[in-house]
């Protein structure tokens, strides 16, 4: 059952800490990415407002610009954005 209520795109970006080309990444209204390999890095909002779910942890989280979520270890990530918005991985 998906929790999030937004209609998001069934394709999912994978996304490594390797992946990264710059400083950030950005990720379209209503789009999601599957985050890999990155456990003990932190997940940080640099513009807009995202959803993160992380299987195994009961609560999704929101974030909005300026805040962070660590990524637990081996942990599946799926990251998806309510408005355009910018995310990093530190």
């Amino acid at each position: 059952m998906n929790r999030n209520p937004m209609k998001i795109s069934s394709a999912l970006e994978i996304v490594t800490p390797e992946s990264f080309k710059g400083p950030s990444i950005d990720i379209g209204s209503k789009k999601a990415a599957r985050i890999e390999k990155a456990a003990g890095k932190s997940l940080r909002c640099v513009s807009g407002a995202l959803w993160v779910t992380q299987a195994g942890d009961p609560v999704d989280h929101v974030l909005e610009a300026g805040q962070s979520f660590a990524i637990g270890a081996n942990a599946k990530v799926v990251v998806s954005a309510f408005r355009d918005s910018r995310y990093a991985l530190v």
